[in-house]
């Protein structure tokens, strides 16, 4: 990638060495003498120079469209782009209905809160601080909410609880939310630098956010297996259940010993792991003919099919470390 700018190296003093700063630059962020600049070194060693004042571009206006599905989409939009301020308008009074809904699509998106609130407009803000987020914290969040629906999965199927299941997917939600949030803020940290683990380059962000990506899918296959529960009689023979719940232990064995190798970078622990994997995935697949065979309801084989995909995203962020 051609670099944006160069610059030569100026003699400043006895002992210093100084450049200019891009005009484009200053000019986007605002900056005039005297403003603070702040400088840090990636993994790399690369210097890295970011304002502590905010981009041009971080205040936008929204005209409530016909279609609200259009307005949540605009909404989220610039929400993941870091804009720091959104004026929702209306050419006509708000009644209380649409205000409510506005409030739904804001209240799902970390930071947004509702400032203003007139007759026809509504200010919203970001009122996230990133100089105290952390991605990794963020991933470590997201989870510990996954791993604790997982563990209602087991707890639904063995006392056949429904009211159990449905709360695992009310849980997807939180899951979902905190992973915009995570989109947000690696945008935000490749953009401008300004969070807590700035020592990251550009390639962890990068993985952090490949592995967001599979929390937020398996989020998403657990509370498919958590919809059929919550929907469906479970008629599995008893020796089946006991397969099934064995298989969702070594799953979870896997799934969480997955982020504890990426975190660490273990990438022998890693190696070991995949190929242990091999023995889940031929429990998985005999437990799949023994219910095609034997079972009076073989549509319970979604779970084994989504099972199956979080084993295989357990790998998959496993894997990463092992190609590092």
């Amino acid at each position: 990638m051609k670099p944006m700018w160069r610059r030569k190296l100026q003699e400043q003093g006895k002992a210093s060495l100084a450049i200019s700063l891009p005009k484009e630059w200053t000019i986007d962020f605002n900056l005039k003498k005297g403003d603070e600049l702040v400088l840090n070194k990636d993994t790399h060693g690369n210097l890295i120079i970011n304002s502590s004042k905010d981009a041009k571009e971080t205040h936008r206006t929204i005209q409530i469209p016909q279609n609200l599905e259009n307005l949540r989409r605009e909404i989220l939009s610039f929400y993941l782009h870091g804009v720091k301020e959104i004026l929702i308008t209306s050419k006509d009074k708000l009644d209380t209905e649409l205000r409510i809904k506005i409030k739904e699509m804001i209240s799902s998106l970390i930071g947004f809160e509702m400032m203003d609130d007139s007759s026809n407009q509504i200010l919203v803000k970001d009122m996230l601080n990133y100089s105290q987020i952390s991605i990794e914290d963020l991933l470590r969040r997201i989870v510990k909410i996954v791993v604790s629906m997982y563990e209602d999965i087991y707890e639904s199927i063995e006392k056949k609880d429904t009211e159990l299941a449905h709360g695992i997917i009310e849980r997807d939600y939180e899951v979902n939310n905190l992973y915009l949030l995570t989109i947000k803020c690696i945008r935000s940290a490749l953009a401008f630098r300004t969070f807590e683990d700035i020592s990251m380059d550009y390639i962890e962000y990068l993985d952090h956010l490949i592995v967001a990506r599979d929390l937020e899918r398996v989020g998403d296959c657990i509370k498919d297996i958590g919809t059929f529960i919550a929907n469906n009689k479970l008629l599995l023979s008893e020796s089946n259940i006991t397969k099934l719940k064995s298989i969702l232990t070594e799953i979870k064995k896997i799934f969480e010993s997955s982020f504890e190798i990426f975190f660490k970078k273990d990438i022998e622990r890693a190696t070991t792991l995949v190929k242990s994997n091999k023995k889940t995935e031929k429990s998985l697949r005999e437990l799949s003919q023994n219910i095609f065979r034997d079972e009076k309801n073989p549509e319970v084989i979604d779970i084994v099919n989504n099972l199956s995909k979080i084993l295989e995203y357990a790998i998959d962020i496993t894997e990463m470390v092992r190609k590092e």
